[in-house]
C-alpha cells in the first residue's frame, strides 16, 4: 500500500503542476496585482523553490500528518477534507444500496428465467445502463422529476428551514439518531436523484454478475438435489445458490464503492452536492494544489482500505479461502 500512496503522491503533483495557470496569480487576480506582489506571494506559498524541494516537503508534511493551508480558502486542507466526507459517503452508500438490492433482484429474476422474456428485459436494460453515463441520466432525472413534476430538489443536501442537530455528519444517520423526522424526509429527497444518477451504473453491472454466477450456480448438482426434494425456487435460490454469486458480488461491490467515492465527481457537480468531487473540481478551477492533493491522497487512501477490507471478506463468505 505503501509504494501506492507514494506513487500518486508523486502522479498528482507533477501533474497540477504542468497544468496551465499560476496559483499566485488566481489568487490576486480580482486585486490588479503588480509582479511584484505576484512574485511575493509565490514566494510566500513556496512555489518558486525546486519541484523535488516542493515534493519532498510535502512528502514531509503528510508523514507528520500535515496536509498544508489551502491556497484559496486559507484554510487547513484537512479540516477542509473532513467536512465534505460525510456527504460524498452518504451519497456512495445509498448508491450502493440501491444498487445491490436492484442488480440482486433483477440478476436472481433474470437467472430464475433464463431464456424468457424477463431475461430478456434484465439483460437488455443492464446494457442499455452500462451504455449510457452517469452525468446524463442525473441531468434526465432533475428534467423530469425537478424540472417538470417538481416533486425532488434538483441540488444540495438539505433544505435550509429543517434544523438538524449534527452528530455524524451524515444527515440521514443523525435523523434517526436525533428522531428528527422532518429532516430525516429533506435528506431523503435530496439523496434520491443523485444516488438513483450514481447507482444505476453498478446496478447493471451487479445485474449481469448475479445472473451469470447464478444460472452457474442453479445447473449444479445440488441445487437440483435440493429442487428434486421439493424446495420451492426461491427457497433453492435464496439458500443454496445465492452463496456462490456472494463472492462476485463482493469484489465488484468493493471496487465499484472506490470508484463511487472518487468517480462521483461528476454526479456531486451536477447536483451541486456539497462533496469532495465538487470540492475537487472547485480546487482544479483555482489551481488550489494542496487541496487537490490532499484529496487525491483520501481518495487513494479509502480504495486501498476497500480493497483490503474486500480481501478479508473472502475469507468470511467462504471458508475454503485462506491466506495463510
Amino acid at each position: 500500500m505503501l509504494p501506492v500512496i507514494i506513487g500518486v503522491t508523486l502522479v498528482v503533483f507533477l501533474t497540477m503542476r504542468v497544468l496551465p495557470g499560476d496559483p499566485a496569480r488566481l489568487l490576486l487576480r480580482d486585486q490588479g496585482a503588480s509582479p511584484e506582489q505576484v512574485a511575493a506571494l509565490r514566494a510566500q506559498l513556496g512555489l518558486d523553490d525546486p519541484l523535488p524541494v516542493q515534493y519532498l516537503r510535502y512528502l514531509s508534511d503528510v508523514a507528520r500528518g500535515d496536509l498544508s493551508t489551502s491556497f484559496s480558502m486559507r484554510r487547513p486542507v484537512l479540516d477542509i477534507i473532513l467536512s465534505r466526507v460525510p456527504a460524498t459517503v452518504e451519497l456512495a452508500m445509498v448508491a450502493v444500496l440501491l444498487a445491490v438490492v436492484i442488480g440482486v433482484l433483477a440478476g436472481t429474476l433474470a437467472a430464475m428465467n433464463a431464456g424468457k422474456a424477463i431475461d430478456y428485459l434484465a439483460t437488455s436494460l443492464s446494457t442499455v445502463g452500462l451504455s449510457i453515463p452517469s452525468f446524463w441520466i442525473g441531468l434526465m432525472l432533475i428534467l423530469y422529476f425537478a424540472a417538470n413534476l417538481q416533486v425532488l430538489p434538483s441540488f444540495g443536501r438539505f433544505d435550509d428551514a429543517v434544523q438538524l442537530q449534527r452528530v455524524t455528519g451524515l444527515h440521514l444517520l443523525d435523523g434517526v439518531l436525533t428522531g428528527n423526522l422532518p429532516a430525516l424526509r429533506s435528506a431523503l429527497r435530496h439523496l434520491l436523484l443523485p444516488s438513483v444518477a450514481l447507482g444505476i451504473v453498478l446496478a447493471t453491472y451487479i445485474t449481469r454478475v448475479v445472473r451469470a454466477a447464478m444460472v452457474e450456480a442453479l445447473a449444479q448438482d445440488y441445487t437440483r438435489t435440493a429442487a428434486a426434494k421439493g424446495v420451492g425456487r426461491w427457497g433453492v435460490a435464496l439458500r443454496h445458490g445465492f452463496r456462490n454469486v456472494l463472492l462476485p458480488v463482493v469484489t465488484l461491490v468493493g471496487v465499484q464503492l472506490g470508484n463511487l467515492l472518487s468517480g462521483a465527481i461528476v454526479v456531486e457537480t451536477v447536483f451541486a452536492w456539497p462533496g469532495l468531487g465538487r470540492l475537487v473540481v472547485d480546487a482544479i478551477y483555482q489551481r488550489d494544489f494542496p487541496l487537490v492533493q490532499g484529496a487525491v491522497l483520501l481518495f487513494a487512501l479509502m480504495r486501498l482500505v476497500l480493497n483490503l477490507l474486500t480481501d478479508l471478506l473472502y475469507a468470511r463468505i467462504d471458508p475454503r479461502i485462506s491466506y495463510g
